[in-house]
């Protein structure tokens, strides 16, 4: 299992520059792929998607996948008229490319993107591993229903505000534990972190030291069965009652009354 980041280019808006970073991430994929990853995930939105340049791009890294049989997760930002997605692209080897598109946004900055409504697991995967994307992780869903579909892995790639990157990043440890899977967590501008399925860190980098930062973990891959997975969000609910049990109980008792001064 590999995570990978480029943070010199935060995000490449231009055609060119956007073939140039897809060909260095796709080199550094392949270098690792050699190294024994069996998936890489790069961070998400690196770089804009249109009609136009996606036959150039997606074989780049489609190609790599094909050579290494290794297993590519690359984020874009994918403009498809009149809707635009934050969308991880999952490059299988010998398959048809897989999407995810980002389910929670961050607002402003993304409140004109089209939410997602699905999961998506790995095509072909001998495991059943999950795909979300940043912001996603700070929510019940979709961590929730993952768990419940058993998954062993969650990816997340991700893109960070330096400030943010411990608290943020480690949130989806959280998500991991509730869930019982481990979670690879690739953010730009914050952490590379990899976590088994009890949050235990297997393995974690910064990513704004290098102008490439990566990190090769194996994963141990198995599912646990939780009560979050079995029932959800049972404690709030449970918090919530007693509350209102102990204030409809202060509310039947007789108001407290002041002893009269003896005369």
């Amino acid at each position: 299992m590999c995570s990978s980041d480029l943070d010199s280019v935060p995000f490449a808006d231009a055609a060119p520059a956007m073939q140039h970073l897809t060909q260095l991430y796709a080199n550094r994929a392949e270098a690792l792929a050699r190294q024994g990853a069996k998936i890489v995930v790069m961070p998400e939105k690196s770089g804009l998607l249109l009609p136009t340049n996606a036959p150039a791009l997606d074989p780049t890294l489609q190609s790599v996948a094909d050579r290494t049989g290794a297993t590519l997760v690359f984020g874009t930002l994918h403009v498809i008229a009149p809707h635009s997605f934050n969308e991880a692209r999952i490059y299988t080897p010998h398959a048809p490319i897989a999407t995810y598109d980002k389910q929670h946004m961050l607002p402003p900055f993304e409140s004109n993107l089209q939410p997602g409504t699905s999961l998506t697991l790995l095509p072909r995967s001998a495991a059943p591993i999950g795909v979300a994307i940043c912001k996603d992780m700070d929510f019940i869903h979709p961590a929730l229903d993952y768990g419940r579909a058993g998954i062993d892995l969650l990816l997340d790639p991700a893109w960070d505000f330096h400030i943010d990157r411990a608290w943020h990043g480690h949130i989806a440890i959280m998500r991991g534990v509730e869930g019982g899977y481990a979670i690879a967590h690739a953010a730009k501008f914050g952490l590379l972190t990899v976590t088994d399925d009890r949050g235990r860190i297997l393995g974690e980098i910064r990513t704004d030291r290098l102008p490439f930062a990566s990190l090769l973990v194996d994963v141990p891959l198995h599912h646990d069965q939780t009560l979050f997975d079995r029932y959800g969000t049972w404690f709030p609910w449970a918090a919530a009652l007693l509350l209102l049990a102990a204030i409809l109980e202060t509310s039947r008792q007789p108001p407290h009354r002041r002893p009269e001064p003896l005369q």
